[in-house]
């Protein structure tokens, strides 16, 4: 069961020296933005980072609650926890789960969070 995966991504940060916000032509404060022209444009960037998964799955182990984290806003990470979804089975997803945060708005998020938790993408 993915659940199940032991993984505790807070004793290990080196993934963070990988993230592209991490660049120096990024300003950190532009996820901690709230208006949603900066989110989109800080989700774009997630979107092509290497460690999005190791992000996400950190923010969600480490119970954050501001800014966003692997392509995802403290709202988006909440209702993904409402639905079971945790950090080992964030490490475990497939392309096309990592493609639903493109679209987590609405309905397309609970469609996605249900094929998350059940395993289908």
């Amino acid at each position: 069961m993915l659940d199940e995966v032991p993984y505790l991504l807070s004793d290990d940060l080196s993934w963070q020296r990988d993230a592209l916000c991490a660049e120096p032509s990024y300003n950190p404060d532009d996820w901690f933005e709230s208006g949603r022209h900066a989110v989109d444009r800080a989700k774009r960037v997630c979107m092509r980072c290497a460690v999005l998964r190791e992000c996400l799955a950190y923010a969600i182990d480490s119970e954050i609650t501001e800014g966003l984290w692997g392509a995802t806003t403290p709202a988006e990470r909440a209702q993904l926890v409402a639905a079971g979804v945790t950090a080992g089975a964030v490490l475990q997803w497939g392309a096309g789960a990592i493609a639903g945060l493109r679209v987590m708005r609405g309905r397309e998020l609970d469609a996605q969070v249900a094929a998350i938790r059940w395993g289908r993408t």
